[in-house]
């Protein structure tokens, strides 16, 4: 069997190091605002040091039913999709409250939070009905931002919003108030890729670029976030194509799900199970 591995990996050096391993599916990494702990979903959602250690269990309940978790970059609490509703989860408390209902990823996604504030995605099945928008939960308001905008990752002090525009992968720099969006550039020229996410500092925007001539890898890129030179830092892989998030740790390290890894050697009996039916 197949084992999931949470590798951590040096941006400087490009050292990979196991942090986790899973027979089951370890989806979506994402970190907390003090770059501490790292929150996962499979069969539930999870929480797990950075540098390793324990998992802790944060949901029970069918696997697949709580999917998707969104750190908030305000506070120490989770968003996440339950069913087909969004949750609030206060790891202090534990709290887990209802936030809105009809609220699915397969229509609202790329979802990014700050505090009562959210940032996502909304499909439609009509052309040019589609929209990108930042919600306030507190007074209700729904602002579309000017942009195609896919949301990846929203600054502690709640004035940015990172992401990527849909179609042609151009890395945008969104203003949350106004929701004006801005290309963030290379000398010049307009930086194309995917997930950008900050620096534990938010002086820099890493991000990441697929190897179209090897499929299942990407490489890892970082530029500051007021434009000049882009570097490539290190590649990664192999990841499952629709899985491929990563996450910044307090010291920058890059965190990420690599799949495809042989398990221990092992073997396994079944009972051959007999289903009877009838009196």
């Amino acid at each position: 069997q197949p084992l999931w591995n949470l590798v951590r990996t040096n941006p400087k050096t490009g050292e990979h190091q196991d942090i986790h391993q899973s027979r089951a599916v370890i989806a979506l990494p994402a970190v907390s605002r003090d770059g501490e702990t790292i929150v996962m979903f499979g069969e539930g959602l999870f929480t797990l040091p950075v540098d390793g250690g324990q998992t802790k269990q944060l949901t029970f309940g069918p696997p697949g039913q709580a999917t998707l978790p969104a750190w908030s970059r305000s506070d120490d609490a989770i968003y996440y999709y339950r069913g087909r509703s969004l949750h609030w989860l206060d790891l202090e408390t534990g709290t887990d409250e209802l936030v809105l209902e009809d609220f699915h990823w397969s229509k609202q996604n790329w979802l990014a939070a700050h505090g009562s504030k959210l940032a996502y995605r909304i499909r439609s099945r009509w052309p040019g009905r589609a929209r990108s928008v930042v919600h306030d939960l507190e007074s209700g308001e729904v602002r579309k931002f000017d942009d195609e905008l896919l949301p990846s990752d929203w600054s502690r002090d709640g004035r940015s919003v990172l992401g990527r525009r849909l179609g042609d992968y151009g890395l945008l720099l969104c203003d949350a108030e106004t929701a004006g969006c801005e290309p963030l550039m290379d000398d010049g020229e307009e930086i194309y890729g995917a997930m950008p996410r900050w620096s534990h500092d938010e002086t820099r925007v890493f991000f990441r670029r697929a190897l179209p001539d090897k499929p299942g890898y990407a490489d890892i890129w970082v530029v500051s976030r007021e434009g000049g030179q882009a570097e490539r830092l290190f590649e990664l892989g192999p990841y499952e194509p629709l899985n491929f998030f990563f996450a910044v740790a307090h010291d920058d390290t890059i965190i990420w799900p690599r799949v495809g890894s042989r398990g221990n050697p092992e073997i396994w009996m079944t009972r051959d199970w007999r289903v009877v039916t009838g009196p």
